[in-house]
């Protein structure tokens, strides 16, 4: 489905790293691979959704990834994430738990509410996702019949 989504344009590619990887795959080896791969040095910026921020702590090696990478977070609707969005004081209680390094690179985003969860369960509803992703992803869904409920 992301080769359909992406195969009309020439500034996305597809890494296949944690697909291939064996076992758990965790961000802090796949940045060391990208950089084992490359021709030259690579400075990397690792784009997360805001509300992942309140598990970046848990990541498998986090201080070595923080200091492996720039994280850059982008916000997210509220609807049951963390969000540059937050009222006043949790946006700040948020900030002050971050590395600096984390909290000086926040972008501020449309916030598009489309999630890969809402498109599962429309789909599993009956309901229509075009609009929500490319029309060559809805119709491969379609074709193969993902994400529908079983018939009982």
């Amino acid at each position: 489905m992301l080769e359909l989504a992406i195969k009309d344009d020439p500034l996305f590619d597809i890494c296949r790293i944690e697909l291939d990887r064996r076992g758990p795959s965790y961000t802090y080896d796949t940045i060391l691979e990208l950089r084992e791969r490359a021709s030259c040095p690579l400075d990397i910026s690792w784009i997360i959704g805001a509300d992942m921020l309140s598990g970046l702590a848990s990541w498998y090696r986090v201080a070595e990834l923080l200091e492996t990478v720039q994280i850059v977070v982008m916000s997210r609707p509220l609807s049951g994430s963390m969000s540059k969005e937050l009222p006043t004081h949790g946006k700040k209680e948020l900030l002050a738990e971050l590395p600096v390094s984390v909290s000086d690179h926040m972008l501020d985003t449309p916030l598009i509410d489309i999630s890969s969860r809402q498109i599962r369960q429309r789909v599993a509803a009956g309901l229509s996702v075009r609009y929500l992703t490319p029309d060559s992803v809805v119709g491969y869904i379609s074709d193969h019949g993902l994400y529908r409920q079983a018939k009982r």
